[in-house]
Protein backbone atom coordinates (compact mmCIF):
# COMPACT_ATOMS: atom_id res chain seq x y z
CA UNK A 1 0.00 0.00 0.00
CA UNK A 2 1.52 3.47 -0.89
CA UNK A 3 -0.08 7.14 -1.65
CA UNK A 4 -1.12 8.25 -4.90
CA UNK A 5 1.45 10.98 -6.28
CA UNK A 6 -1.57 12.80 -7.80
CA UNK A 7 -4.25 12.95 -4.97
CA UNK A 8 -2.15 11.39 -1.83
CA UNK A 9 -5.11 8.98 -1.47
CA UNK A 10 -4.13 4.92 -0.36
CA UNK A 11 -2.84 3.59 -3.80
CA UNK A 12 -1.85 0.05 -4.84
CA UNK A 13 -1.23 0.32 -8.11
CA UNK A 14 2.44 0.90 -9.58
CA UNK A 15 3.92 2.43 -12.52
CA UNK A 16 5.16 -0.96 -14.40
CA UNK A 17 8.22 -0.16 -15.45
CA UNK A 18 10.47 1.65 -12.42
CA UNK A 19 7.91 0.33 -9.65
CA UNK A 20 8.74 4.15 -7.66
CA UNK A 21 5.36 5.66 -7.95
CA UNK A 22 1.73 4.56 -6.62
CA UNK A 23 -1.23 5.66 -7.75
CA UNK A 24 -4.68 4.96 -6.81
CA UNK A 25 -6.53 4.68 -10.26
CA UNK A 26 -5.64 4.88 -13.74
CA UNK A 27 -6.86 8.12 -14.26
CA UNK A 28 -4.34 9.73 -12.17
CA UNK A 29 -1.56 7.44 -14.08
CA UNK A 30 -2.64 9.10 -17.58
CA UNK A 31 -2.59 12.32 -15.56
CA UNK A 32 0.61 11.79 -14.27
CA UNK A 33 2.39 10.36 -16.80
CA UNK A 34 3.67 13.93 -18.87
CA UNK A 35 5.70 14.67 -15.67
CA UNK A 36 6.72 11.09 -14.49
CA UNK A 37 7.68 10.33 -17.92
CA UNK A 38 10.85 12.48 -17.69
CA UNK A 39 12.43 10.89 -14.36
CA UNK A 40 11.34 6.94 -15.52
CA UNK A 41 13.49 4.56 -15.44
CA UNK A 42 13.41 0.03 -15.61
CA UNK A 43 15.38 -0.23 -12.69
CA UNK A 44 17.29 -2.83 -15.05
CA UNK A 45 18.48 -3.84 -18.30
CA UNK A 46 19.63 -7.48 -20.15
CA UNK A 47 23.05 -7.41 -21.22
CA UNK A 48 25.10 -9.83 -22.81
CA UNK A 49 27.88 -11.43 -19.79
CA UNK A 50 30.72 -13.03 -21.07
CA UNK A 51 30.16 -16.89 -19.88
CA UNK A 52 26.84 -15.99 -18.61
CA UNK A 53 25.13 -15.24 -21.52
CA UNK A 54 21.98 -12.72 -20.82
CA UNK A 55 21.25 -11.76 -17.49
CA UNK A 56 19.99 -8.86 -15.58
CA UNK A 57 22.47 -5.39 -15.13
CA UNK A 58 21.19 -2.56 -12.59
CA UNK A 59 20.09 0.40 -15.27
CA UNK A 60 20.57 2.86 -11.91
CA UNK A 61 21.54 2.49 -8.29
CA UNK A 62 18.56 0.76 -6.24
CA UNK A 63 17.94 1.06 -2.71
CA UNK A 64 17.20 -2.05 -0.78
CA UNK A 65 13.30 -3.08 -0.49
CA UNK A 66 12.80 -1.38 -4.29
CA UNK A 67 10.82 -3.35 -6.65
CA UNK A 68 13.01 -4.57 -9.42
CA UNK A 69 9.97 -6.55 -11.37
CA UNK A 70 6.84 -7.66 -10.62
CA UNK A 71 5.62 -10.76 -13.12
CA UNK A 72 2.55 -13.19 -13.42
CA UNK A 73 3.89 -16.76 -13.91
CA UNK A 74 2.95 -17.87 -17.76
CA UNK A 75 2.68 -21.78 -17.26
CA UNK A 76 2.96 -23.67 -14.05
CA UNK A 77 2.18 -27.22 -13.00
CA UNK A 78 3.79 -30.23 -11.82
CA UNK A 79 7.14 -30.49 -11.44
CA UNK A 80 9.25 -32.91 -14.38
CA UNK A 81 10.09 -35.22 -11.74
CA UNK A 82 9.79 -39.03 -11.74
CA UNK A 83 8.49 -39.16 -7.70
CA UNK A 84 6.63 -35.95 -7.19
CA UNK A 85 3.76 -36.34 -4.97
CA UNK A 86 0.11 -36.84 -7.37
CA UNK A 87 -1.45 -33.31 -7.47
CA UNK A 88 -4.86 -32.34 -8.86
CA UNK A 89 -4.86 -30.66 -12.26
CA UNK A 90 -7.15 -28.54 -11.95
CA UNK A 91 -5.74 -26.99 -8.38
CA UNK A 92 -2.87 -28.88 -7.24
CA UNK A 93 -4.58 -30.53 -4.13
CA UNK A 94 -2.61 -33.82 -3.36
CA UNK A 95 -4.66 -36.75 -4.18
CA UNK A 96 -5.17 -40.25 -2.16
CA UNK A 97 -5.90 -43.49 -3.48
CA UNK A 98 -9.85 -42.73 -1.70
CA UNK A 99 -10.27 -39.60 -2.96
CA UNK A 100 -10.08 -38.80 -6.47
CA UNK A 101 -11.84 -39.05 -9.79
CA UNK A 102 -10.76 -39.10 -13.72
CA UNK A 103 -11.65 -36.29 -15.83
CA UNK A 104 -14.71 -37.34 -18.42
CA UNK A 105 -12.76 -35.87 -20.86
CA UNK A 106 -9.35 -36.66 -21.06
CA UNK A 107 -8.84 -39.11 -17.81
CA UNK A 108 -6.63 -36.64 -15.53
CA UNK A 109 -6.23 -36.89 -12.13
CA UNK A 110 -9.09 -34.32 -10.46
CA UNK A 111 -9.99 -33.94 -6.55
CA UNK A 112 -13.50 -33.63 -7.91
CA UNK A 113 -15.50 -33.46 -10.90
CA UNK A 114 -15.20 -29.47 -10.49
CA UNK A 115 -11.89 -29.38 -11.21
CA UNK A 116 -12.64 -30.98 -14.83
CA UNK A 117 -13.74 -27.47 -15.97
CA UNK A 118 -10.81 -25.49 -14.25
CA UNK A 119 -8.74 -22.88 -16.33
CA UNK A 120 -5.17 -24.16 -15.17
CA UNK A 121 -6.75 -27.86 -16.55
CA UNK A 122 -7.87 -26.47 -19.52
CA UNK A 123 -4.44 -26.89 -21.94
CA UNK A 124 -3.82 -30.11 -21.54
CA UNK A 125 -7.13 -31.64 -21.43
CA UNK A 126 -8.23 -29.60 -25.01
CA UNK A 127 -5.42 -31.54 -26.20
CA UNK A 128 -6.13 -35.39 -25.27
CA UNK A 129 -9.66 -34.92 -24.92
CA UNK A 130 -12.12 -37.51 -26.64
CA UNK A 131 -8.90 -39.54 -27.57
CA UNK A 132 -8.91 -43.10 -26.81
CA UNK A 133 -5.12 -42.84 -26.22
CA UNK A 134 -6.22 -40.18 -22.92
CA UNK A 135 -6.40 -42.96 -20.85
CA UNK A 136 -2.79 -44.04 -21.80
CA UNK A 137 -0.96 -39.93 -21.20
CA UNK A 138 -1.83 -39.87 -17.54
CA UNK A 139 -1.34 -43.33 -16.55
CA UNK A 140 1.52 -45.73 -17.06
CA UNK A 141 0.41 -48.27 -19.56
CA UNK A 142 3.27 -50.29 -18.76
CA UNK A 143 1.14 -51.39 -15.89
CA UNK A 144 -2.37 -49.96 -16.62
CA UNK A 145 -4.33 -51.76 -19.10
CA UNK A 146 -7.73 -50.51 -19.80
CA UNK A 147 -9.69 -53.40 -18.22
CA UNK A 148 -7.83 -52.25 -14.42
CA UNK A 149 -9.00 -49.13 -12.54
CA UNK A 150 -6.39 -46.21 -12.38
CA UNK A 151 -4.11 -46.09 -9.29
CA UNK A 152 -1.90 -43.36 -8.52
CA UNK A 153 1.05 -45.20 -8.02
CA UNK A 154 0.72 -45.40 -11.97
CA UNK A 155 0.44 -42.15 -12.76
CA UNK A 156 2.95 -39.48 -15.08
CA UNK A 157 2.34 -36.30 -14.31
CA UNK A 158 5.34 -35.12 -16.87
CA UNK A 159 3.47 -34.26 -19.89
CA UNK A 160 1.59 -31.65 -17.77
CA UNK A 161 4.03 -28.48 -18.45
CA UNK A 162 5.13 -29.97 -21.84
CA UNK A 163 1.36 -29.64 -23.05
CA UNK A 164 0.34 -26.56 -21.38
CA UNK A 165 3.39 -24.74 -23.35
CA UNK A 166 2.73 -25.94 -26.58
CA UNK A 167 -1.08 -24.68 -25.66
CA UNK A 168 0.49 -21.33 -26.61
CA UNK A 169 1.33 -21.99 -30.31
CA UNK A 170 -1.75 -24.06 -31.05
CA UNK A 171 -4.04 -21.07 -29.71
CA UNK A 172 -2.02 -19.06 -31.73
CA UNK A 173 0.01 -16.98 -28.97
CA UNK A 174 2.87 -16.82 -30.80
CA UNK A 175 4.49 -14.35 -28.85
CA UNK A 176 4.57 -16.02 -25.50
CA UNK A 177 6.03 -19.28 -27.20
CA UNK A 178 8.55 -17.49 -28.52
CA UNK A 179 9.02 -15.96 -25.24
CA UNK A 180 9.43 -19.20 -23.77
CA UNK A 181 11.69 -21.01 -26.62
CA UNK A 182 14.05 -18.33 -26.41
CA UNK A 183 15.10 -19.39 -22.94
CA UNK A 184 17.93 -21.06 -22.55
CA UNK A 185 17.78 -24.77 -22.78
CA UNK A 186 21.42 -26.35 -22.51
CA UNK A 187 20.79 -28.88 -25.14
CA UNK A 188 24.04 -30.01 -25.76
CA UNK A 189 24.74 -30.43 -22.17
CA UNK A 190 21.99 -32.89 -22.05
CA UNK A 191 22.55 -35.30 -24.64
CA UNK A 192 22.76 -38.56 -23.59
CA UNK A 193 21.63 -37.28 -19.57
CA UNK A 194 19.88 -39.12 -17.78
CA UNK A 195 17.25 -36.19 -17.88
CA UNK A 196 16.87 -36.43 -21.63
CA UNK A 197 16.01 -39.95 -21.58
CA UNK A 198 13.52 -39.20 -18.34
CA UNK A 199 11.99 -37.57 -20.95
CA UNK A 200 11.96 -39.70 -23.98
CA UNK A 201 10.59 -42.34 -21.68
CA UNK A 202 7.57 -40.10 -20.29
CA UNK A 203 6.89 -37.71 -22.40
CA UNK A 204 8.43 -38.07 -25.99
CA UNK A 205 7.13 -41.48 -26.69
CA UNK A 206 3.76 -41.06 -24.72
CA UNK A 207 2.96 -37.76 -26.93
CA UNK A 208 4.44 -39.29 -30.18
CA UNK A 209 1.57 -41.40 -30.03
CA UNK A 210 -0.83 -38.97 -31.04
CA UNK A 211 -1.53 -37.20 -34.63
CA UNK A 212 -3.93 -34.48 -34.23
CA UNK A 213 -1.34 -32.42 -31.71
CA UNK A 214 0.31 -30.52 -34.39
CA UNK A 215 3.49 -30.13 -36.17
CA UNK A 216 5.75 -28.35 -33.80
CA UNK A 217 4.93 -31.27 -31.03
CA UNK A 218 8.25 -32.96 -31.82
CA UNK A 219 10.49 -34.88 -29.95
CA UNK A 220 13.20 -31.97 -30.56
CA UNK A 221 11.14 -29.67 -29.32
CA UNK A 222 9.77 -31.99 -26.40
CA UNK A 223 12.93 -32.11 -24.80
CA UNK A 224 13.82 -28.37 -25.92
CA UNK A 225 11.08 -27.77 -23.36
CA UNK A 226 12.47 -29.89 -20.60
CA UNK A 227 15.92 -28.21 -21.24
CA UNK A 228 14.23 -25.39 -20.96
CA UNK A 229 12.09 -26.15 -17.35
CA UNK A 230 15.14 -27.76 -15.53
CA UNK A 231 17.21 -24.59 -16.64
CA UNK A 232 14.22 -21.35 -15.83
CA UNK A 233 11.47 -23.18 -13.75
CA UNK A 234 11.18 -21.81 -10.13
CA UNK A 235 9.41 -23.82 -7.19
CA UNK A 236 5.87 -22.39 -6.46
CA UNK A 237 4.10 -23.42 -2.78
CA UNK A 238 0.89 -23.91 -3.12
CA UNK A 239 -2.14 -25.09 -0.88
CA UNK A 240 -1.34 -22.99 1.79
CA UNK A 241 2.23 -23.76 1.38
CA UNK A 242 1.87 -27.32 1.68
CA UNK A 243 2.78 -28.47 -2.15
CA UNK A 244 5.07 -27.39 -4.37
CA UNK A 245 5.13 -26.98 -8.42
CA UNK A 246 7.22 -25.49 -10.78
CA UNK A 247 6.81 -22.18 -12.23
CA UNK A 248 8.04 -20.55 -15.22
CA UNK A 249 9.07 -16.87 -15.68
CA UNK A 250 10.75 -15.49 -18.55
CA UNK A 251 11.89 -11.98 -17.21
CA UNK A 252 12.75 -12.63 -13.94
CA UNK A 253 14.58 -16.05 -15.12
CA UNK A 254 17.20 -13.19 -16.82
CA UNK A 255 18.85 -12.97 -13.29
CA UNK A 256 21.92 -14.16 -12.78
CA UNK A 257 23.42 -17.29 -10.24
CA UNK A 258 24.85 -16.27 -7.02
CA UNK A 259 24.67 -18.22 -3.86
CA UNK A 260 25.47 -15.33 -1.87
CA UNK A 261 22.44 -13.14 -3.77
CA UNK A 262 21.17 -9.52 -3.86
CA UNK A 263 17.44 -10.09 -4.75
CA UNK A 264 14.47 -11.57 -2.73
CA UNK A 265 11.78 -13.17 -3.95
CA UNK A 266 7.94 -13.28 -3.60
CA UNK A 267 4.78 -15.28 -4.81
CA UNK A 268 1.18 -14.04 -4.43
CA UNK A 269 -1.52 -16.70 -4.41
CA UNK A 270 -1.78 -15.71 -8.09
CA UNK A 271 1.55 -16.71 -8.97
CA UNK A 272 2.90 -12.92 -9.68
CA UNK A 273 6.34 -12.94 -8.58
CA UNK A 274 7.77 -10.09 -7.05
CA UNK A 275 12.01 -9.04 -6.72
CA UNK A 276 13.45 -7.31 -4.06
CA UNK A 277 16.65 -5.70 -3.81
CA UNK A 278 17.90 -7.07 -0.73
CA UNK A 279 20.53 -4.85 -0.22
CA UNK A 280 21.63 -1.78 -2.40
CA UNK A 281 22.67 -2.79 -5.93
CA UNK A 282 24.91 -0.45 -7.61
CA UNK A 283 24.69 0.54 -11.50
CA UNK A 284 26.09 -1.53 -13.69
CA UNK A 285 26.14 -4.93 -10.93
CA UNK A 286 24.76 -8.14 -12.13
CA UNK A 287 21.24 -8.97 -10.42
CA UNK A 288 21.42 -12.36 -8.79
CA UNK A 289 19.34 -14.86 -7.24
CA UNK A 290 20.33 -18.28 -5.86
CA UNK A 291 18.87 -21.33 -7.46
CA UNK A 292 20.36 -23.52 -4.45
CA UNK A 293 19.86 -24.29 -1.11
CA UNK A 294 21.13 -22.13 1.11
CA UNK A 295 22.21 -24.17 4.12
CA UNK A 296 23.90 -26.72 1.57
CA UNK A 297 27.31 -27.09 1.36
CA UNK A 298 29.89 -25.62 -1.21
CA UNK A 299 30.05 -29.41 -2.99
CA UNK A 300 26.19 -29.82 -2.55
CA UNK A 301 25.18 -26.78 -4.10
CA UNK A 302 27.70 -26.95 -6.73
CA UNK A 303 26.93 -30.63 -7.78
CA UNK A 304 23.17 -29.59 -7.75
CA UNK A 305 23.70 -26.57 -10.05
CA UNK A 306 26.20 -28.73 -12.21
CA UNK A 307 23.53 -31.30 -12.90
CA UNK A 308 19.99 -29.29 -12.32
CA UNK A 309 20.84 -26.47 -13.94
CA UNK A 310 23.90 -27.25 -16.53
CA UNK A 311 26.24 -24.60 -14.97
CA UNK A 312 29.75 -24.61 -12.59
CA UNK A 313 29.00 -21.70 -9.95
CA UNK A 314 32.15 -19.67 -8.91
CA UNK A 315 30.71 -16.92 -6.89
CA UNK A 316 32.40 -15.70 -3.91
CA UNK A 317 30.52 -17.95 -1.68
CA UNK A 318 32.19 -20.97 -3.30
CA UNK A 319 35.14 -19.71 -3.86
CA UNK A 320 35.31 -19.14 0.12
CA UNK A 321 36.72 -22.17 1.57
CA UNK A 322 35.00 -20.85 5.13
CA UNK A 323 32.01 -19.70 3.04
CA UNK A 324 32.12 -16.04 3.99
CA UNK A 325 33.17 -17.21 7.69
CA UNK A 326 29.78 -19.41 7.84
CA UNK A 327 31.97 -22.52 7.97
CA UNK A 328 28.81 -24.60 6.53
CA UNK A 329 31.16 -27.35 5.24
CA UNK A 330 33.72 -27.41 7.58
CA UNK A 331 34.47 -30.48 9.89
CA UNK A 332 36.16 -30.74 13.09
CA UNK A 333 39.86 -32.52 13.04
CA UNK A 334 39.96 -35.07 14.55
CA UNK A 335 43.85 -35.54 14.47
CA UNK A 336 44.61 -32.49 16.70
CA UNK A 337 40.99 -31.98 18.18
CA UNK A 338 41.36 -28.48 18.12
CA UNK A 339 41.35 -26.97 14.41
CA UNK A 340 38.77 -27.20 11.25
CA UNK A 341 39.34 -28.77 8.52
CA UNK A 342 38.01 -27.17 5.37
CA UNK A 343 38.91 -28.04 1.28
CA UNK A 344 41.85 -26.52 -0.20
CA UNK A 345 40.32 -25.51 -3.30
CA UNK A 346 36.39 -25.62 -3.22
CA UNK A 347 35.81 -25.84 -7.11
CA UNK A 348 37.60 -28.78 -7.17
CA UNK A 349 35.76 -31.74 -6.01
CA UNK A 350 38.82 -33.68 -5.87
CA UNK A 351 40.22 -31.29 -4.01
CA UNK A 352 42.35 -32.38 -0.38
CA UNK A 353 40.30 -31.21 2.91
CA UNK A 354 42.99 -30.21 5.45
CA UNK A 355 43.12 -28.80 9.03
CA UNK A 356 43.67 -25.68 9.15
CA UNK A 357 45.79 -25.83 12.70
CA UNK A 358 47.63 -28.88 12.26
CA UNK A 359 47.67 -29.52 8.58
CA UNK A 360 46.36 -33.16 8.90
CA UNK A 361 45.08 -34.33 5.49
CA UNK A 362 41.28 -35.77 5.54
CA UNK A 363 40.23 -38.28 2.55
CA UNK A 364 36.96 -38.45 1.01
CA UNK A 365 35.30 -36.01 2.68
CA UNK A 366 32.78 -35.34 -0.34
CA UNK A 367 31.34 -39.08 -0.33
CA UNK A 368 31.29 -38.71 3.45
CA UNK A 369 28.30 -35.63 2.90
CA UNK A 370 26.33 -38.11 0.16
CA UNK A 371 26.32 -40.61 3.19
CA UNK A 372 25.40 -38.42 5.72
CA UNK A 373 23.26 -36.45 4.02
CA UNK A 374 21.13 -39.37 2.98
CA UNK A 375 20.72 -40.22 6.45
CA UNK A 376 19.56 -36.79 7.47
CA UNK A 377 17.26 -37.01 4.82
CA UNK A 378 15.85 -40.39 5.84
CA UNK A 379 14.70 -38.93 9.65
CA UNK A 380 11.37 -37.49 8.80
CA UNK A 381 11.27 -33.81 9.96
CA UNK A 382 8.60 -34.00 12.42
CA UNK A 383 10.83 -37.47 14.50
CA UNK A 384 12.36 -34.34 16.91
CA UNK A 385 13.93 -37.31 18.92
CA UNK A 386 16.00 -38.73 15.29
CA UNK A 387 16.86 -34.93 14.97
CA UNK A 388 18.55 -34.77 18.46
CA UNK A 389 20.17 -38.09 18.41
CA UNK A 390 21.67 -37.09 14.59
CA UNK A 391 23.13 -34.12 16.61
CA UNK A 392 24.58 -36.10 19.44
CA UNK A 393 25.85 -38.95 17.01
CA UNK A 394 28.01 -36.02 14.43
CA UNK A 395 28.85 -33.30 16.89
CA UNK A 396 32.17 -34.58 16.87
CA UNK A 397 32.38 -34.71 13.13
CA UNK A 398 31.08 -31.81 12.01
CA UNK A 399 31.63 -28.34 12.97
CA UNK A 400 28.56 -26.65 14.99
CA UNK A 401 27.40 -24.81 12.37
CA UNK A 402 28.20 -27.41 9.36
CA UNK A 403 24.80 -27.79 6.98
CA UNK A 404 23.75 -31.34 8.28
CA UNK A 405 24.21 -30.02 12.28
CA UNK A 406 22.84 -26.33 11.56
CA UNK A 407 19.72 -27.43 9.63
CA UNK A 408 18.68 -29.83 12.43
CA UNK A 409 19.25 -27.19 14.72
CA UNK A 410 16.81 -25.22 13.00
CA UNK A 411 13.76 -27.66 12.96
CA UNK A 412 14.45 -28.47 16.50
CA UNK A 413 14.66 -24.65 17.33
CA UNK A 414 11.07 -24.31 15.56
CA UNK A 415 9.51 -27.70 17.22
CA UNK A 416 10.70 -27.01 20.61
CA UNK A 417 7.41 -25.57 22.25
CA UNK A 418 5.39 -25.96 19.30
CA UNK A 419 4.68 -29.64 18.65
CA UNK A 420 3.42 -32.28 20.56
CA UNK A 421 6.14 -33.94 22.32
CA UNK A 422 7.90 -31.18 22.88
CA UNK A 423 6.01 -29.10 25.19
CA UNK A 424 3.82 -26.62 24.79
CA UNK A 425 5.45 -22.89 25.41
CA UNK A 426 3.72 -21.99 28.41
CA UNK A 427 5.41 -25.74 29.66
CA UNK A 428 8.45 -25.50 28.54
CA UNK A 429 11.09 -25.86 31.33
CA UNK A 430 14.09 -23.39 31.59
CA UNK A 431 16.40 -26.10 30.53
CA UNK A 432 14.45 -26.86 26.68
CA UNK A 433 14.05 -22.90 26.80
CA UNK A 434 17.83 -22.14 26.95
CA UNK A 435 18.37 -25.02 24.30
CA UNK A 436 16.08 -23.49 22.03
CA UNK A 437 18.17 -19.74 22.43
CA UNK A 438 21.12 -21.30 22.13
CA UNK A 439 19.58 -23.11 18.67
CA UNK A 440 17.82 -19.79 17.62
CA UNK A 441 21.21 -18.18 18.23
CA UNK A 442 23.52 -20.44 16.24
CA UNK A 443 21.32 -20.15 12.89
CA UNK A 444 20.38 -16.25 13.15
CA UNK A 445 24.45 -15.56 13.45
CA UNK A 446 24.83 -17.92 9.96
CA UNK A 447 21.98 -16.87 8.19
CA UNK A 448 23.19 -12.89 8.99
CA UNK A 449 26.57 -13.98 7.35
CA UNK A 450 25.13 -15.70 4.05
CA UNK A 451 22.01 -14.00 3.55
CA UNK A 452 22.21 -10.27 4.38
CA UNK A 453 19.59 -7.57 3.89
CA UNK A 454 15.93 -8.26 3.50
CA UNK A 455 15.37 -11.84 4.85
CA UNK A 456 12.45 -14.19 5.74
CA UNK A 457 14.98 -16.68 6.87
CA UNK A 458 16.72 -13.83 9.05
CA UNK A 459 12.73 -12.87 10.24
CA UNK A 460 11.77 -16.29 11.27
CA UNK A 461 14.88 -16.86 12.95
CA UNK A 462 14.85 -13.33 15.29
CA UNK A 463 11.23 -14.28 15.66
CA UNK A 464 11.75 -17.84 17.10
CA UNK A 465 14.52 -15.67 19.09
CA UNK A 466 12.02 -13.45 20.46
CA UNK A 467 9.46 -15.66 21.70
CA UNK A 468 11.87 -18.25 23.38
CA UNK A 469 14.11 -15.35 25.38
CA UNK A 470 10.54 -14.00 26.40
CA UNK A 471 9.29 -17.31 27.63
CA UNK A 472 12.95 -17.55 29.29
CA UNK A 473 12.72 -14.42 31.00
CA UNK A 474 9.20 -15.80 32.77
CA UNK A 475 10.24 -19.15 33.72
CA UNK A 476 13.79 -18.40 35.06
CA UNK A 477 16.01 -16.37 37.26
CA UNK A 478 17.86 -15.26 34.64
CA UNK A 479 17.68 -11.43 33.55
CA UNK A 480 17.60 -10.94 29.60
CA UNK A 481 17.22 -7.54 28.37
CA UNK A 482 13.94 -6.29 27.44
CA UNK A 483 16.04 -4.27 24.29
CA UNK A 484 17.55 -7.43 22.90
CA UNK A 485 13.67 -8.63 22.10
CA UNK A 486 12.89 -5.42 21.14
CA UNK A 487 15.23 -4.87 18.31
CA UNK A 488 14.73 -9.04 17.28
CA UNK A 489 10.87 -8.36 16.94
CA UNK A 490 11.73 -4.96 15.24
CA UNK A 491 13.73 -6.88 12.41
CA UNK A 492 11.65 -9.47 11.99
CA UNK A 493 8.74 -7.23 11.47
CA UNK A 494 10.94 -5.54 8.94
CA UNK A 495 11.74 -8.60 7.24
CA UNK A 496 8.67 -10.37 6.82
CA UNK A 497 6.66 -7.17 5.60
CA UNK A 498 7.64 -8.05 2.53
CA UNK A 499 6.08 -11.52 2.26
CA UNK A 500 2.58 -11.25 0.49
CA UNK A 501 -0.43 -10.49 2.99
CA UNK A 502 -1.86 -14.28 3.21
CA UNK A 503 1.43 -16.11 3.30
CA UNK A 504 2.07 -18.08 6.50
CA UNK A 505 5.19 -15.68 7.25
CA UNK A 506 3.51 -12.66 7.16
CA UNK A 507 0.96 -14.01 9.47
CA UNK A 508 4.01 -14.87 11.98
CA UNK A 509 5.16 -11.20 10.91
CA UNK A 510 1.66 -9.58 12.07
CA UNK A 511 1.97 -11.94 15.38
CA UNK A 512 5.64 -10.26 15.87
CA UNK A 513 4.29 -6.94 15.57
CA UNK A 514 1.23 -7.00 18.05
CA UNK A 515 4.34 -8.31 20.50
CA UNK A 516 6.25 -5.95 19.61
CA UNK A 517 3.51 -3.73 20.29
CA UNK A 518 2.63 -5.07 24.04
CA UNK A 519 6.50 -4.92 24.84
CA UNK A 520 6.57 -1.21 23.97
CA UNK A 521 3.32 -0.50 25.62
CA UNK A 522 4.97 -2.56 29.24
CA UNK A 523 8.91 -0.44 28.36
CA UNK A 524 6.69 2.57 28.68
CA UNK A 525 4.74 1.88 31.41
CA UNK A 526 7.95 1.40 33.63
CA UNK A 527 9.14 4.27 32.47
CA UNK A 528 6.73 6.29 34.14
Amino acid sequence: MGVCVVCQADAESQCSSCYSVTYCNREHQKQDWSSHKKICKKPYNVQEVPKMGRCMVAAKDIQMGDILLKEKCIVHGPSLEESTTPLCLGCYRPLSESSFVTCKLCKAPLCSSKCESSPIHTPECEELRNDSLGYYSFWNKTTLMRSQSPKLNYINQSIVLVLRAFGFKKRGDIKTWKEIMSLESHEEDREGSEREAFLDKNVVKILNQYSNLGSHVTPKNIQMLGGIFDTNMFELNVQGGSVSISGLFPKAAMMAHSCFKNTKVTFSEDHVMTIYARVPISKGDLIYHSYAKTFHTTTQRRIELYYGKYFSCECKRCLDPTEMGSYISALKCQNCKEGLILSESPLDLNSAWSCRHCSFVLNGVPLLERNVRMEMESIPKTDFRGLELFIEKYSDTFGSSHSFILKAKQLLSVAYGRYAGFKENNTMDAETLEKKVEYCRLVLKTERIIESGISTRIGMACYELAMALKLLSEVSQKSIPKHEIKNLLEEAVQSLSYEPLSSHYRKLGIQAEMELIELRSNLLSKTR
